[in-house]
């Protein structure tokens, strides 16, 4: 039996073995749910991280990564950090990629390709560029006859010899005549000065200079950046032709100061090898930016053979202090001999346009002649009185006309860098305009300085100092006159100019125009009567066989 203190008895469990209270589950919903709230959460700070970032590179506007580099930065924009070629001094190809490499500047400062880039930054980009091999040159004076009564000396030419020092190839040049000037011990010095531009060529402001110094024909010196000529190679023609001299002002406006002289003399070789490669003239001058020269800088450029021009007068139109004040700087800084310096590119120029608009009419009234910096310094003579051409053996006396003649050429008056010139009784005209104007293919080797003519039914080959033409393979006949270099353009007898073009031309002696109309224009609208072409050339003057007097 069981008492009733049995039956009231508890039974005591022990705690481990307690059972916990009932947790509920979340649904799959819920947890759904949940995860779709974080991630909207989440989702602003996500998007501001991985949000790219856009900046300019090399003037191409591209999207990076926060965390691009310049590297990135540089593959976004399309440009490959690839070096450009080694070539040999004839532009062989010697080694791919060895040349010089993309070089990125942010703010004037040079970059490594890890830096960080960030949004907004515009960075410049030299491209990839070719180099030529290192040379070893010697250059000498040929013998010449005594030209007494001229100036310079009488100088038949020049021989330079290269070696390259990888290839070993060898390149031998030689000019055969230099022109010289008739001595006038009792002329007056020259009034004249120089106008000086640099940073360019500029988009809008160089054509605009340009064309104020056509309109009154004056002249000036543009030092230009290689980077940008390359980039504006028609700018630079058109400076040439005008008659205005081109000169260095380093591949992308270093301080040459800070560089050794291995990369001076590496950055002006390939400066000058871009110019002279864009027009038929040779480079002569260079200005260091910023003015900043040092014995180091100095010693390597004279390794080039260059000559450094300063300034004696600074517009610092570079600030933009208005057209009046740079008017008054450049009239303030005018003196014979003076060179004064300004900018045509590097930003507007709107305020230079305008007082050199201004400055060189009022210059010219003074009396001043705007010449280019070496027609002032002396490194490249303007002849007035004539020249003497020394060619096969003979001796041409070259003389400029006056009154000048101007040319017409399918109804279109052609500008010329320098007036037509009259050598032997024959016209010498100025290559580049010329052919150009009459739709005729050339090339000008300054390898063997031969220009090769092709016109609509032969092709004629001429060498410069030389009478005798190439009309095919095997087959010559002699000029009257030779090819030459006159004041640093390359001109050609018209009569050959005629010959190969299949034109017809008449001179207006009363005008003193010469009026050229090419294959493909209405022949009618010459006067009847012009010497056929096959009757052209041997032993006429150029008068005569076009019917002037």
């Amino acid at each position: 039996m069981h008492t009733r203190a049995a039956l009231h008895r508890t039974t005591t469990i022990p705690a481990t073995s307690r059972v916990p209270p009932t947790r509920r589950r979340l649904r799959r919903s819920e947890v759904v749910v949940c995860v779709l709230l974080g991630a909207l959460l989440l989702l602003p700070l996500a998007s501001w991280v991985l949000r790219p970032v856009r900046l300019n590179v090399g003037g191409v506007s591209c999207r990076v990564g926060r965390k691009a580099t310049v590297a990135t930065a540089l593959s976004a924009a399309g440009i490959a950090p690839v070096g450009g070629d080694v070539r040999d001094l004839n532009g062989a190809l010697l080694h791919p990629n060895g040349g010089l490499p993309p070089r990125v500047f942010g703010d004037g400062r040079p970059l490594v390709l890890a830096a960080a880039v960030a949004g907004h930054d515009v960075l410049t980009v030299a491209p990839a560029a070719d180099v030529r091999e290192p040379v070893r040159e010697r250059t000498e004076l040929l013998p010449a006859p005594d030209l007494s009564g001229y100036v310079p000396p009488g100088v038949a030419g020049t021989q330079r010899l290269q070696v390259g020092l990888l290839s070993g190839k060898a390149l031998l040049d030689t000019v055969a005549a230099v022109p010289t000037v008739t001595a006038t011990p009792e002329a007056k010095p020259r009034r004249a000065l120089a106008l000086t531009f640099d940073d360019g060529p500029w988009p809008t402001s160089t054509g605009q200079i340009l064309d104020v110094l056509a309109q009154h024909g004056a002249h000036a010196t543009f030092f230009v950046l290689g980077s940008l000529a390359r980039g504006r190679p028609d700018v630079i023609r058109r400076t040439v032709a005008n008659g205005n001299e081109i000169g260095i002002h380093t591949w992308g406006h270093a301080n040459l100061t800070h560089l050794s002289s291995g990369a001076i003399i590496s950055d002006l070789g390939r400066c000058r090898s871009t110019l002279e490669s864009l027009t038929d003239e040779k480079v002569r001058v260079m200005r260091p930016p910023y003015g900043a020269i040092n014995a180091r800088a100095r010693s390597a450029i004279g390794q080039t053979g260059l000559r450094v021009v300063m300034w004696t007068a600074d517009t610092n139109d570079w600030r933009r202090p208005g057209a009046d004040v740079i008017y008054s700087r450049i009239m303030n800084g005018a003196s014979p001999g003076a060179i004064i310096l300004c900018h045509d590119g590097g930003g507007s120029r709107t305020g230079t346009v305008a007082a050199v608009r201004r400055a060189v009419p009022a210059l010219q009234a003074r009396g001043y002649e705007l010449l280019t910096v070496s027609q002032l310094l002396g490194l490249q003579p303007r002849p007035e009185g004539g020249a003497i051409i020394l060619a096969d053996g003979r001796t041409f006396t070259a003389k400029a006309l006056s009154p000048t003649v101007s040319l017409v050429i399918d109804s279109e008056r052609a500008t010329l860098p320098e007036p037509p010139l009259e050598l032997e009784g024959q016209l010498m005209l100025p290559v580049r305009p010329v052919l150009d104007s009459l739709r005729l293919k050339w090339v000008w080797s300054q390898q063997a300085h031969t220009l090769t003519v092709s016109g609509p039914f032969e092709q004629l080959v001429l060498r410069l100092n030389s009478l005798q033409v190439e009309t095919g393979p095997g087959l010559t006949e002699e000029l009257p006159v030779p090819p030459i270099l006159y004041r640093n353009a390359l001109m050609v007898p018209l009569w050959a100019v005629m010959r190969v073009a299949q034109a017809r031309g008449q001179y207006d002696a009363a005008t003193h125009t010469l009026r050229l109309v090419s294959f493909n224009q209405d022949l009618q609208t010459v006067a009847e009567g012009n010497v056929a072409p096959a009757e052209w050339g041997k032993g006429l003057k150029w008068q005569e066989y076009l019917g002037g007097q």
